[in-house]
């Protein structure tokens, strides 16, 4: 039985964590999903787990509470064949660099992160003006594979992926689309971005223009990693429309929404070798 870790201690929320057992219990039925703690990430990972994932919260306790030795762990266990999904403040985590709420006096971070499965930055939140403590920043926006299909998805606080320079190595398995925004939404991305291509092209600018010039971003990313594989992923394909009932931020859902959210999940589960 394939089992899969489900990262639960602090940093991670509560709903995310839920969600994302709810998620993927629906699309792998035979695999025992599970909450972990950190004392959990151990050297002998993958004699017990598949594959582990971060959920989205908050990325610096993830830091506090695994810098070191659980993260040497956690890599050497994806470079031996392990898997490893971060959503949100996982996927900045999996990151070699993160920046977040850039200029904002309390909640910036600008930080190197020992992970890297990505090797480039982390840097968000793509829209709008991110609250820990509420929904204030969270909407609805659309993605687009390679095929130009688009699906709509969560989105609260997360990050498109800026690679370092000649850094090829990784598949794009979500881009941003340009008509994403609500009521205005601030849109954070860097102004003049232009990535059609596997290895996307590098973007130093810094005017955080408003509405439409996230387009071609890199919302989700999968890369190789030794024998194993890992994806990161700004959006929340975990979440469905049954988890926004009561929303204050989100009044609406297409009747497709569940569908397309579900199709970029199961995309990220093939790239993991996780769904057949």
């Amino acid at each position: 039985m394939t089992t899969i870790g489900v990262y639960a201690d602090e940093g991670a929320s509560t709903w995310c964590v839920t969600c994302v057992i709810q998620s993927l219990s629906e699309l792998l039925p035979s695999a025992n999903i599970k909450p972990i703690t950190a004392a959990d990430i151990r050297p002998d990972l993958r004699a017990e787990y598949r594959c582990i994932v971060f959920p989205g919260g908050r990325d610096k306790p993830y830091q506090e509470h695994l810098a070191g030795l659980r993260n040497r762990y956690i890599k050497e266990y994806v470079e031996a064949g392990g898997r490893y999904l971060g959503i949100c403040a996982g996927a900045y985590y999996g990151c070699s660099e993160i920046v977040f709420c850039e200029g904002d006096e309390t909640m910036e971070i600008k930080e190197k992160r020992e992970l890297g499965f990505f090797r480039g930055c982390g840097r968000g939140p793509v829209f709008g003006d991110f609250d820990y403590q509420s929904e204030r920043g969270a909407l609805i926006v659309r993605v687009r594979n390679d095929r130009s299909e688009e699906q709509e998805v969560y989105f609260n606080g997360g990050c498109y992926f800026t690679p370092e320079s000649e850094v090829t190595q990784f598949t794009v398995l979500r881009r941003y689309c340009s008509n994403n925004s609500r009521d205005g939404a601030r849109d954070n991305s860097h102004d003049g971005a232009r990535d059609n291509s596997r290895d996307g092209a590098r973007d130093n600018s810094h005017d955080g223009t408003v509405n439409g010039r996230c387009e071609g971003r890199l919302a989700v990313v999968g890369m190789e990693v030794g024998k194993g594989r890992a994806v990161l992923s700004g959006v929340h394909p975990e979440i469905g429309s049954a988890d926004l009932t009561g929303s204050t931020s989100i009044s609406y859902t297409s009747p497709s929404f569940d569908t397309e959210r579900n199709k970029i999940l199961t995309d990220i589960l093939t790239f993991l070798d996780l769904h057949h």
